[in-house]
């Protein structure tokens, strides 16, 4: 999912920063579902859900950044 990720947001290069902050995104969005839908795992019907809130959590909150 990770790399899925990356090419939406158009990241190319290795970076072990956004290596981190792309698997908080992932791992925030999965405990979103499971808790939302009170599962266990994640089904594949909900798999592109899943790839948007992580790529939403990223992009809209901003993960990374620091301000001031």
């Amino acid at each position: 999912m990770k790399e899925t990720l990356k090419q939406l947001l158009g990241i190319s290069t290795e970076d072990t920063a956004k290596d981190i902050l792309l698997q908080f995104a992932i791992d925030d969005a999965e405990s979103v579902i499971l808790n939302y839908c009170n599962l266990s795992t994640v089904p594949d019907g909900l798999k592109t859900t899943w790839v948007k809130m992580a790529l939403d959590l990223y992009r809209n909150e901003n993960l990374g950044s620091v301000e001031t």
